[in-house]
């Protein structure tokens, strides 16, 4: 307990690490692949992960947010070490068996100029006859040698927790091949249409996905449309895809198939707000 209490509970043992600024930093996306790892050294943060947590009353908090991911080479305990900022704050690092995965690629990047960031999850917190759970922390990060770097769209950006699968990528072929030209990671755009009109068999509107030129490359399917559809109508948000070889019919086709959240964004997003106000 002594050493993990040195490593990152002691406020005297280390300078105040450098809180990264948002606004003037030249930040790049790592991809979530629909991976976690877990952030350690809450349990010692709890006081700042609370005000990014926003305000959750007694219940656990659920708050999605933009980590900051800072490589400390010279930390005196470890030196693959990797901070983990959220909200200007310093919440935690990656534990000893991940950070040595991903912190050459986040000195590379530091080198460039450049900070890495991803998406990530608060939770916890609750209280309950007095007692205050603790808050844990989830990065959505791809293991260190599928970490692909890229720069994020802006606009509303959906946290990659779980695959999904798109339907009728057979009728939009051209529009898969022209996009996998550039790679088979790329940022889709989430839309709206009346009806997947290549589905005779469904009604009712569906989510539309969009490369960022604009071109349909298939639809999500009804369940997964009425879980989204209200908040991909109000933001028109981004999320995580990729383009793999598959085969429909018995024809080998290019497949689509994203990383969304579990739960209705939507639902996130009005907990998100409330967090806010």
């Amino acid at each position: 307990m002594g050493f993990f209490k040195d490593l990152f509970g002691r406020s005297d043992a280390l300078p105040a690490p450098p809180r990264p600024d948002p606004t003037t930093l030249n930040v790049w996306w790592l991809a979530g692949k629909g991976c976690f790892i877990e952030v350690v050294g809450e349990s010692f943060r709890r006081d700042a992960i609370k005000r990014v947590a926003g305000e959750h009353g007694t219940e656990s908090a659920l708050q999605h947010a933009q980590a900051f991911l800072y490589p400390e080479p010279t930390n005196p305990y470890d030196a693959n070490a990797v901070m983990v900022f959220i909200g200007g704050e310093h919440v935690g690092y990656l534990n000893r068996h991940d950070a040595p995965h991903y912190q050459p690629l986040l000195l590379e990047l530091e080198r460039s100029g450049y900070m890495g960031c991803c998406s990530a999850a608060i939770r916890g917190g609750s209280t309950e006859s007095g007692y205050e759970a603790d808050y844990g922390i989830v990065l959505y990060l791809a293991p260190g040698s599928e970490c692909m770097v890229t720069a994020q769209p802006s606009g509303s950006f959906l946290p990659p927790e779980a695959r999904c699968t798109v339907t009728s990528e057979q009728y939009h072929q051209e529009a898969i091949v022209r996009l996998c030209a550039t790679g088979s990671f790329f940022y889709a755009t989430l839309g709206s249409a009346e009806r997947n009109p290549h589905a005779t068999n469904e009604t009712g509107p569906v989510v539309s996905v969009h490369a960022e030129n604009g071109d349909v490359l298939g639809y999500l399917t009804p369940a997964m449309s009425r879980r989204h559809l209200e908040f991909v109508e109000a933001a028109q948000p981004h999320c995580e895809g990729y383009i793999h070889a598959g085969n429909k019919g018995g024809r080998d086709i290019l497949e689509v198939e994203l990383f969304l959240p579990l739960g209705r964004t939507v639902d996130e997003a009005r907990s998100r707000e409330e967090h806010e106000e």
